[in-house]
């Protein structure tokens, strides 16, 4: 949808997808340490059980790095077109910075910024299923044909 509400080919939208894609990506490969130290609780080491868990909570806390670009791009690319409802891009712009600057603090920090940006996902889902007449300006720009 963004790729087709712009105007002319940049790569944000490119960079939403990949942030996207990269996101899930660490998702999924942070789970086989967490697996590992549940299926082995009994017969593991604590030190070895706490450096498994470990891995799977600084891959959490990398996703929000990559989150926040991914929600930079799509205020970018939603600010420039319309192709989302403008309070849902400028809700974007705002809560990218506070996700990235909630992983400094690392696991000490409160989740503030993935809790906004869990709440911007369900926002933008909600706004997404959505009749495409019901969406911004961008998103019924139909491709013309060559």
């Amino acid at each position: 949808m963004l790729r087709r509400s712009e105007r002319e080919a940049t790569f944000v939208p490119a960079t939403v997808l990949g942030a996207g894609l990269v996101s899930v990506a660490i998702k999924l490969a942070s789970a086989p340490p967490m697996l590992a130290a549940f299926s082995l609780r009994h017969d593991i080491d604590p030190q070895l059980a706490k450096a498994l868990v470990e891995i799977n909570d600084y891959a959490f806390l990398l996703t929000w790095a990559v989150d926040a670009v991914m929600l930079a791009a799509v205020a970018t690319s939603a600010l420039r077109t319309g192709a989302l409802p403008r309070w849902l891009a400028i809700s974007a712009a705002v809560i990218a910075p506070i996700l990235l600057a909630s992983v400094a603090g690392g696991n000490q920090a409160p989740p503030v910024g993935f809790l906004l940006g869990f709440i911007w996902f369900l926002a933008a889902s909600v706004v997404l299923l959505r009749p495409r007449h019901a969406l911004g300006r961008g998103a019924l720009a139909q491709p013309t044909a060559p």
